[in-house]
């Protein structure tokens, strides 16, 4: 089964800071809430007590309950006020749900499981180029007293690692070349460059705009596809994610849940 839908705009626009809400019923009782949310840092943000009001509600629902979040690594907090300030939405849902013996999971799937399925639809030089210059810039916030040529060599020997999945090994003069043929003399250490290029929706009609949404897509289909396994165990599901992905997936949650 597939999550079919492509569009936004159900529910609330995903900069809206009024939580999307949606909770589905299947006959048998078992229910999947799910919470579109902008991301937060803030314990003070009325999102947190919503999230803890809807949570609270959701307990009282007869059967196997399990709670979704948006972050894979180890969530671990002494309070919820840490949980947000360090994790976001996903700490304070983690620590709520915790706080109740409720399993938190993360349908999200691995990175390089997105890269593979992408080097089946585009070019992999594409595609290697396109990640590379998407992370130029969460790379220059991480390490914000390199160049842009060490942030780029950093980036380089992550793909080396996954030359399989590429099919040929990535360097800095390979880099440098293509950006050079697509780009001319533009810098690569121009943030603004970076984002406009490899993140922008305005360049859906260039091959990097045309990636960023099928990865977009993929990554909806693998959550998707983990979400419904989870839902076919017989699992309540309260799930806390990203407005985008949530009015994606709708429609298609909306058919899992009626269709059982």
């Amino acid at each position: 089964m597939e999550y079919k839908s492509l569009i936004l705009g159900l529910g609330q626009k995903p900069d809206n800071p009024i939580p999307y809400s949606v909770t589905l019923r299947a006959l048998s009782g078992q229910t999947f809430s799910v919470i579109g949310v902008r991301h937060v840092h803030d314990p003070r943000d009325p999102l947190i007590l919503y999230i803890q009001d809807s949570f609270n509600k959701f307990l009282k629902i007869l059967g196997p309950k399990i709670a979704i979040i948006e972050k894979r690594s180890k969530i671990s907090a002494n309070s919820l006020e840490e949980a947000v300030k360090t994790w976001g939405e996903a700490g304070a849902t983690h620590w709520i749900a915790t706080a109740e013996s409720i399993h938190v999971t993360c349908p999200e799937p691995d990175s390089w499981d997105v890269t593979a399925e992408l080097c089946k639809q585009f070019d992999p030089s594409d595609i290697c180029y396109y990640e590379i210059g998407d992370a130029m810039t969460w790379h220059t916030r991480l390490h914000p007293e390199s160049t842009a040529e060490e942030n780029l060599e950093r980036l380089l020997l992550i793909r080396v690692n996954h030359k399989d999945i590429y099919g040929f090994e990535p360097t800095v003069e390979w880099f440098m070349e293509k950006h050079k043929k697509l780009f001319g003399k533009q810098g690569i250490d121009d943030e603004v460059f970076w984002k406009a290029t490899m993140n922008s929706k305005k360049s859906v009609n260039t091959v990097f705009g045309k990636i960023l949404t099928a990865r977009h897509n993929t990554r909806n289909q693998i959550i998707f596809n983990n979400l419904a396994n989870l839902w076919n165990q017989g699992n309540n599901i309260f799930m806390v994610y990203g407005n985008s992905h949530v009015t994606s997936l709708e429609p298609a949650l909306r058919a899992l849940v009626e269709n059982q």
